[in-house]
């Protein structure tokens, strides 16, 4: 034995972590379950993320197979890549707890929020909050400088992870062994408690380039994110909650919002955004991540309320039998929204999504279903940019004449570029 590392990472989820496996049991897609009933995180999903970070110059590290194409011009095959065995070796990362697991209801809206036919479907997602314990081994000294290069605070794994899924906080612990600590090493579990006692939590800094915009918001209205219930007695839907039965706006509704509204300032048709909101062609099999990422938002003091409502038939002006209908929605309650942005943002895209931003701000672009009706509204108290910290919006409103800084912001946005 030259030389071993040893990585103990703890795993926790800052939002709801879809990561599926071929099992359609309980929603049309489970979550990974290990041989005790639990979530688990396979090692095949964080030595992806992992892979996914390494740069020319450590990727090697993770290993290769002999990769071959044709070549047009000698027409034969010819190998592009050779052989090489990988220096790092990942562990699943065990759920510590007992319960975590619940089902999100989901359904494709048309440019007129109505639901799309054949387009619902439900799925389990793991709980904000979760933790997870996972090991990596690396058997060269420069294979574990690399890994913990690669290292940072925040990980996005599974699926939907640009769109508030999958947002993963880590601390590790390390331990190294060589030649002369042989005897050490032969007694050495890395899968026991007590072999990490000695050694410290780090947590990695923030490694990856972004343009972060945080934003503090405040209800205007009701909410009508929702998630249907067969309990007898209980209201026909409820909204879209945790665990805990905090409630929440995922992700997928606010990238949904934003990129319809964005559409609509820029004028450039359903397909004009798939360079920075991402796409997926089934028949072309051509697929591009997106560009920005939109956090899950948990909405905190809420008034939640009971309302019973009638459909009415619209030529003759009564209700219409069965259709009587009874949700839970919340009011006044106030929640955070992070946008995250990677790479190089077009600058009309740019002042298209400050200009959203103000439009969210004053109620024209509005997040979940019935915005007919006022649902969804949202007024911004505060911004957190690289520029500025804890902004009070109202200081974009120019009073002297009478109209929104859209330029200011943009620039405290992205910085005047």
């Amino acid at each position: 034995m030259k030389y071993r590392a040893y990585f103990k990472l703890k795993l926790t989820l800052a939002s709801p972590l879809s990561i599926g496996s071929s099992n359609s049991e309980n929603t049309d897609r489970d979550v990974v379950l290990d041989s005790r009933g639990k979530p688990v995180i396979p090692a095949t999903a964080t030595a992806g993320v992992f892979r996914e970070r390494a740069n020319k110059d450590t990727v090697k590290y993770f290993g290769e197979i002999d990769k071959f194409k044709y070549d047009e011009k000698a027409k034969k095959t010819v190998k592009i890549a050779d052989f090489q065995k990988t220096d790092l070796f990942f562990y699943d990362a065990q759920f510590l707890a007992e319960k975590a697991v619940s089902v999100r209801d989901s359904v494709a809206l048309n440019e007129y929020k109505s639901a799309k036919s054949g387009a619902k479907f439900d799925f389990e997602i793991v709980e904000t909050g979760a933790v997870f314990i996972g090991y990596v081994e690396a058997v060269t000294e420069a294979a574990a400088d690399a890994f913990e290069n690669l290292l940072t605070n925040v990980l996005h794994l599974g699926a939907k992870n640009t769109r508030g899924y999958g947002s993963v906080s880590v601390e590790y612990q390390k331990k190294d062994f060589n030649s002369e600590k042989t005897d050490e090493w032969l007694s050495f579990d890395m899968f026991l408690d007590s072999s990490w006692e000695n050694e410290n939590w780090k947590t990695p800094d923030k490694s990856e380039a972004l343009t972060t915009i945080k934003l503090s918001l405040k209800q205007n209205g009701g909410l009508s994110i929702r998630q249907y219930s067969t309990n007898p007695g209980k209201a026909d839907s409820v909204p879209l909650a945790l665990r805990d039965e905090t409630p929440v706006i995922p992700g997928t509704s606010w990238a949904g919002m934003f990129r319809s509204h964005i559409t609509k300032l820029l004028d450039c048709g359903k397909n004009g955004l798939d360079d920075i909101f991402g796409f997926v062609d089934e028949g072309s099999k051509q697929s591009a991540k997106s560009k920005i990422r939109f956090s899950e938002s948990q909405i905190t003091n809420a008034l939640q309320k009971q309302l019973t409502r009638n459909a009415i038939d619209r030529f003759t002006n009564g209700t219409k039998d069965g259709a009587l209908f009874t949700e839970v929605t919340v009011y006044n309650g106030t929640t955070e929204l992070q946008i995250d942005l990677r790479g190089k943002i077009p600058g009309e895209v740019q002042s298209a999504l400050a200009a959203a931003i103000l439009d969210l701000h004053n109620g024209y672009a509005a997040v979940g279903g019935l915005t007919s009706i006022g649902r969804g509204m949202f007024k911004i108290e505060k911004i957190n940019t690289a520029k500025v910290s804890d902004k009070n919006f109202k200081d974009y409103w120019n009073e002297k004449d009478s109209k929104w800084e859209l330029k200011n912001l943009k620039e405290d946005i992205f910085g005047g570029e």
